[in-house]
């Protein structure tokens, strides 16, 4: 919402802007904090979510934690390139092998501290054929490619999506890389990412990997952030 504020007969005046948002879900670009997701009752690390989230409980896995940035390595990983396709249709869940054998492809290993961003082509498919609802079909990451993740000692997962496949491949568990991450691996999500322009340049440099760089907003027992991550080739 943008406003305009007069100073009596002072020059200048100035326009001013109000700025709120509810940015978990699937349009924002955002960061889960790890006190984001809440399995059988517990935050990672066993802390019990009703008595460590927001006034109740202080500072136990927030978005404060990442108060003064996020700067590492970052890789991508095209699995649409790979396929020859635009895009992943939804519903598709991406299994390890096949995210081993991408980052094969690209000539890319991953090192401890790795942001991960994985590519499905989302914003792709809506741009050619309009929007759809992806809380119930959107391509993503089936459990197994935690293990690699883990493996290799990633710090970071990001996705044009929410990092999951639905419907789920786990019954009974909406959102099983949510829970695998946060909760288990300790690994913040990055959601609705846009990654078509950061896969033209990789593809035309031939280069996966770059500089990362990410400012959460400091929100006090905050469980996430909008945000805006660069990558520098």
């Amino acid at each position: 919402m943008t406003g305009y504020a007069a100073t009596g007969d002072a020059e200048p005046s100035v326009n001013t802007d109000y700025v709120g948002m509810d940015f978990h879900g699937k349009s924002v670009t955002h960061l889960d904090a790890l006190c984001h997701c809440v399995f059988r009752g517990r935050l990672y690390n066993g802390y019990d979510s009703e008595t460590h989230v927001g006034d109740r409980g202080g500072d136990v896995g927030t978005v404060a934690h990442m108060a003064h940035g996020v700067v590492t390595r970052g890789v991508l990983v095209d699995v649409p390139r790979s396929r020859g396709l635009p895009w992943l249709d939804p519903g598709t869940a991406i299994g390890a092998d096949e995210l081993e054998s991408v980052l094969a492809e690209q000539g890319v290993s991953l090192r401890p501290g790795d942001a991960v961003l994985v590519r499905t082509g989302a914003r792709a498919r809506k741009d050619a054929l309009g929007a759809w609802d992806p809380s119930n079909f959107s391509a993503g990451l089936g459990p197994d490619c935690m293990q690699v993740l883990s493996r290799d000692g990633s710090a970071l997962l990001g996705s044009d999506g929410d990092s999951d496949a639905r419907p789920s491949p786990v019954a009974g568990i909406v959102s099983p890389i949510h829970a695998l991450a946060l909760n288990a691996m300790g690994m913040p999500l990055i959601d609705n990412m846009s990654l078509e322009d950061l896969a033209v340049a990789c593809a035309d440099l031939d280069r996966w990997e770059f500089l990362f760089a990410m400012a959460p907003l400091r929100i006090p027992g905050g469980t996430g952030s909008p945000v805006n991550p660069l990558a520098v080739l």
